[in-house]
């Protein structure tokens, strides 16, 4: 198996502690909150995970597009050929539910196309990540401590999309519902 690029263990190491961080705040019986200019919802976690992501980024060569932060205006952002892109906690809204579904999301995207990407699912400690370089996509389970149990592109975590089964098929229904007054 290719050897991991430090990028991208740098992006796994990132979105394991801010995921971290997340869950001392999820399970806290209250936590801070308030709503954005656009309406949408901004925690706490949100703030922390975003800190602790951009300290482990802002030493790499890459400006980093940060949800949570205020970035450089798009004139400048597109004369960028590397970046990161960041989502320290996408799904704001399923935290503030407690449902468990949210993520962190990191990418290295070069000449507008990702290079590597990595979602952490902090509640299950699923760790999906790939890396271009090894063509290939792999999920790992971390442990209690949110550690990973083996190195990382090890090919017992390898995934494959799931293959297409020809022998279904796909039926789509279109309903109306057509209220007429009678004459």
């Amino acid at each position: 198996m290719t050897q991991p690029n430090s990028e991208l263990q740098l992006a796994i190491a990132a979105s394991i502690a801010a995921g971290k961080a997340i869950l001392d705040i999820y399970y806290k019986p209250d936590f801070e909150s308030e709503l954005k200019n656009d309406n949408s919802p901004l925690t706490e976690a949100d703030l922390a995970a975003s800190k602790i992501i951009n300290n482990y980024l802002t030493d790499t060569p890459y400006p980093i597009i940060n949800e949570e932060i205020k970035n450089k205006g798009y004139a400048e952002r597109q004369m960028w050929e590397t970046c990161w892109i960041v989502d320290p906690l996408d799904g704001t809204k399923e935290f503030i539910k407690r449902n468990g579904e949210f993520t962190v999301n990191i990418a290295l995207c070069k000449n507008g196309m990702p290079v590597l990407g990595v979602i952490y699912v902090p509640v299950s400690r699923e760790l999906y990540y790939s890396d271009v370089t090894s063509h290939s996509a792999f999920k790992s389970i971390l442990d209690e401590g949110h550690k990973l149990k083996s190195e990382i592109l090890n090919e017992d975590d390898l995934i494959f999309p799931a293959k297409p089964n020809n022998k279904l098929i796909s039926v789509f229904v279109i309903s109306y519902n057509m209220n007429y007054n009678k004459l």
